[in-house]
């Protein structure tokens, strides 16, 4: 019971620094076990912060299927852009990056290349049929809903899951393990989609979530950890994003090396008159 105690405590902590609004609920210890998706849902999302823009200095490890290094800078202006120089050596910039909503642009600086377009890139890169929200809620550890459609209501969804405690976390998923396994054993069922969201209860942040979609062959799962107070808001080190489908195997390791919110920053983006557009 006394480690139960220290830590809610902390949960009250962190609820108390991130925002001037509070949840419409204080959770406490008993309930821990029967906490409602209504105390979750909003505790989640308080603990995001209260920021609207972050800068990240990052190095990286790519495997597809062979290691890469890289290291660069991640700019995200919260719901509007999300921009990334890759330096993968001598400070020299070889790839420029800028997400919008509806709008993907890249610089190869080694090629003399650009390109302009919409999210097919990202899927043809991932596998994973992304969006600018996904996207950035993978970044910034937030909350994802497989498959990524957008305005939906994201209360409304996460009512559906079921919620349960495993040690430090709680977990919501949308089937239970038995359902998934009744299901698998119907073979000719291949629309399922396998969804779990697991988040510590010491800072209510997600920590890992999974996505299992059948009918395109895809598992997606990302971990998150090495959690530190950051502005008293606590953020991710490591980010490991790891994806397998029938066509591809690829793992995504990034080390956050300096997070920095609500700072000044630009977006610069200018293509070379000489580069080349690719399709």
């Amino acid at each position: 019971m006394k480690n139960i105690v220290v830590v809610v405590s902390i949960c009250i902590i962190l609820l108390n620094s991130c925002s001037s609004k509070k949840p419409t609920a204080t959770i406490k210890p008993r309930e821990l076990r029967q906490i409602s998706h209504q105390q979750l849902y909003d505790s989640i999302r308080l603990n995001y912060g209260n920021y609207s823009n972050v800068s990240i200095r990052f190095s990286a490890q790519l495997v597809n299927p062979k290691p890469i290094q890289i290291k660069g800078t991640i700019r995200v202006k919260k719901d509007s852009i999300i921009w990334v120089s890759i330096t993968p050596a001598l400070n020299i910039e070889a790839v420029r990056c800028v997400l919008t909503p509806d709008s993907v642009r890249y610089i190869n600086r080694i090629d003399k290349t650009y390109y302009e377009g919409g999210y097919d890139i990202i899927q043809k890169i991932t596998a994973v049929p992304m969006n600018y929200s996904a996207l950035q809620s993978v970044l910034l550890n937030e909350m994802i809903y497989y498959p990524f459609e957008l305005n939906i209501d994201t209360l409304q969804v996460f009512q559906t899951y079921q919620i349960a405690k495993r040690k430090n976390e709680l977990v919501a998923q949308n089937y239970s393990f038995r359902e998934r396994r009744a299901i698998a054993g119907r073979r000719a069922d291949t629309t399922a989609i396998f969804q779990s969201m697991n988040f510590m209860i010491d800072c209510f942040r997600v920590s890992e979530f999974a996505i299992v979609d059948d009918a395109k062959n895809l598992k997606v799962q990302t971990k998150y950890s090495f959690f530190t107070l950051i502005d008293s808001i606590a953020f991710p080190k490591i980010l490991t994003f790891e994806v397998k489908s029938h066509k591809k195997r690829m793992e995504f390791i990034l080390n956050y090396e300096k997070v920095e919110f609500n700072i000044e920053q630009t977006y610069p983006f200018g293509v070379n008159a000489k580069y080349k557009q690719i399709k």
